[in-house]
């Protein structure tokens, strides 16, 4: 196997194993819209990766090679630089727990799960809204003294305010 085979192969790897991670941890931020950039992205690279792989390359034409895979690999090192530039400072559940503690609400669980199936709670299953930024925010449930309320949270700030419907 050639040195560069070895390479394309560990470009693909690489992008296959960062795009199962960046999946995970999308979960703990909702999946903001800026995760699903990074992982089209790496569906491309995994793409061009196996395209590289599977074409076979004339000698004259390895040094173009050499240049694609130089590319692949900058974008495989700058995604998960820009991935902790740009990650939001809170998780969703940081969020309940920071809204809960402050606010000093109840959020929902299993426990009180009928709380929360009121004819009023039409938005029991949203977890982000759009900002005027043209970004996402987290949107939270809770209950206090019997009223369901509704907070929206930004999750690269911590702010946080109370939305009435």
């Amino acid at each position: 196997m050639l040195k560069n085979e070895k390479l394309t192969i560990a470009a693909f790897l690489l992008a296959f194993s960062e795009g199962i991670y960046y999946t995970f941890k999308a979960r703990d931020y909702a999946y903001m819209e800026d995760y699903m950039i990074h992982i089209s992205i790496l569906i491309m690279v995994i793409f061009f990766t196996f395209i590289l792989y599977v074409i076979p390359t004339e000698p004259h034409e390895q040094s173009e090679k050499n240049r694609k895979l130089f590319i692949l690999y900058g974008i495989l090192i700058g995604l998960p630089i820009y991935y902790f530039v740009i990650q939001p400072q809170y998780t969703f559940q940081e969020a309940e727990l920071l809204i809960e503690q402050k606010e000093k609400v109840e959020l929902p669980n299993k426990d009180n799960a009928e709380k929360f199936n009121a004819v009023d709670f039409g938005w029991k299953h949203t977890k982000k809204v759009p900002n005027l930024q043209n970004q996402e925010d987290y949107f939270i449930s809770a209950i206090k003294d019997g009223k369901i309320l509704y907070y929206i949270f930004d999750p690269r700030t911590g702010d946080y305010l109370l939305f009435k419907p």
